[in-house]
């Protein structure tokens, strides 16, 4: 169930009592730990062996912190990795080593940053006894 629809049944009064302060501290706890960015990137043709290599601004992102990228064309093969590069920066790569030229077509790439200390925890969900 999306965010969203947690959020419109808790305020709808689907859930009551315990399980009302449950869920809502989850969805707190959730959009704490979760940060969001996105940016339109235009990739030169990459050769085989080739990479590139750009940025996302997502405030709050810090190192050591989990990155999902995605973006809205086929890879075709190349290979997509995200990392926090610095304080509010995920840096993303594209690898190409599918054994020929690939021309990405201008896409936006987006990051989703879950804080590392939201991964190491039950507690930081609420969820601790």
């Amino acid at each position: 169930m999306p965010l969203q629809s947690v959020t419109q049944n808790l305020n709808g009064g689907l859930f009551a009592g315990m399980q009302n302060e449950a869920l809502s501290k989850l969805v707190s706890a959730m959009r704490e730990a979760f940060l969001f960015g996105s940016a339109t990137y235009d990739a030169a043709n990459l050769v085989d062996g080739a990479g590139a290599t750009s940025t996302i601004t997502v405030t709050g992102a810090a190192l050591g912190d989990l990155v999902l990228v995605s973006c809205g064309v086929d890879l075709q093969g190349i290979t997509l990795t995200g990392y926090v590069s610095a304080a509010n920066t995920v840096s993303f790569r594209l690898q190409n080593e599918s054994g020929g030229p690939i021309d990405l077509a201008s896409t936006t790439y987006r990051a989703v940053v879950l804080k590392a200390s939201y991964f190491t925890s039950t507690y930081q969900l609420g969820l601790a006894a």
